[in-house]
């Protein structure tokens, strides 16, 4: 509909900030304790980290997304109701950001195994579940949209994020020995 494309990008900046700021510093920050523990193949410690790097990324991500998605109105009429948007545009991309900040938590620990992944040498599977992702999430998008409009668009993203964090923890826990960086490539 009217101003659906401009509630997701209005609805994504808060999104975009703390997702791509999350990340970066996330992921800088684990990799060269995820890649000095491959390289010592000390798995039980690496295993631990990486429990450790999920768990409270997901302990302290969940809550604040929580709370900035159960408070989206509030915070989006302060954000950007001052004369440009009316009531109508602020409850739009209030539903939309209220949506897409629940893809955060799952991101920044699909993040965390990503560099996991990447220290046994995996890379192709980054690729492979990305791809995945993509297509489902182009799906989902189709049939949310139709549904929901542009907050199901959303919707389907953080679906999305959360179905790929799911599968990267179980193809990460799989390629840890015996089947991971030990075996001949």
């Amino acid at each position: 509909g009217t101003g659906a494309i401009t509630g997701i990008i209005f609805g994504g900046r808060l999104v975009s900030l703390t997702g791509s700021v999350g990340a970066l510093a996330l992921g800088a920050a684990v990799l060269p304790a995820f890649a000095r523990l491959t390289a010592e193949a000390d798995w039980a410690a690496l295993r631990k980290l990486v429990w450790r790097c999920v768990v409270l990324t997901l302990v302290f991500a969940i809550p604040i997304c929580g709370f900035i998605s159960w408070f989206s109105l509030p915070i989006i009429e302060i954000m950007f109701q001052r004369g440009q948007f009316s009531s109508e545009d602020t409850h739009l991309v209030a539903n939309v950001q209220a949506w897409h900040i629940l893809q955060i938590p799952f991101y920044l620990g699909w993040v965390v195994l990503a560099r996991v992944l990447a220290t046994f040498g995996r890379n192709n599977l980054i690729l492979y579940l990305s791809f995945g992702a993509a297509t489902l999430n182009l799906i989902l998008n189709y049939f949310f949209m139709q549904s929901f409009g542009a907050p199901g668009i959303t919707a389907a993203t953080a679906i999305t994020f959360f179905l790929l964090f799911a599968i990267t923890y179980g193809v990460t826990q799989f390629y840890f020995p015996p089947h991971g960086p030990e075996r001949k490539r």
